[in-house]
């Protein structure tokens, strides 16, 4: 008996009979590579928590946002726009209307950190904040700022950030390292 023979059963509907033909072996090694595949995608991405392509892609989109941020950043110009008070209180209006919700309207935090401490997160040199609110940290909970305010009004959300540091008003407790 061959392959392609048909095998009878004892099964009769309405004259009609059943045969019980074995599926071909290319459907069976398929459906066994299908099953062993998806043994292993389960081990890696559900156990061992293997980094998806879609995370991949966000960290690499994230180090872009920050070398692209880092690249406008002109520190001596930020350093003098903190020294500029009309500057300054254009920064503190679009501080108070953007930022304020995290950071409080004086910049010593209420959900996000205290602003005005010595205590930084992301780092406290003028490129540093630049690129932290141009690129933010999604992760954290710090959105990026970059396309809604545009560089302009980042370097005056910066100078009026500069212009607060270290007057360490009452606020959120220290977070981060001391710089």
């Amino acid at each position: 008996m061959s392959l392609n023979d048909d095998v009878e059963t004892d099964h009769d509907y309405d004259g009609i009979k059943e045969f019980d033909n074995p599926l071909p072996r290319w459907w069976l090694g398929t459906f066994a590579l299908t099953v062993l595949f998806s043994l292993g995608y389960w081990l890696v991405f559900h156990n061992l928590k293997a980094e998806s392509s879609f995370e991949i892609y966000a960290n690499e989109m994230d180090v872009l946002q920050r070398q692209l941020a880092a690249a406008e950043v002109d520190e001596p110009k930020l350093v003098a726009l903190s020294q500029d008070a009309a500057i300054v209180a254009e920064g503190r209006g679009i501080f108070e209307s953007n930022c304020a919700t995290c950071h409080g309207n004086n910049a010593a935090g209420t959900t996000g950190p205290n602003l005005t401490d010595a205590y930084w997160i992301h780092g406290n040199t003028p490129k540093e904040l630049f690129v932290t609110v141009a690129a933010g940290y999604p992760k954290l909970g710090m959105p990026a700022w970059g396309l809604n305010l545009g560089p302009q009004r980042i370097e005056r959300v910066v100078a009026f950030v500069l212009s607060v540091k270290n007057t360490n008003l009452s606020g959120r407790p220290p977070q981060g390292d001391l710089k």
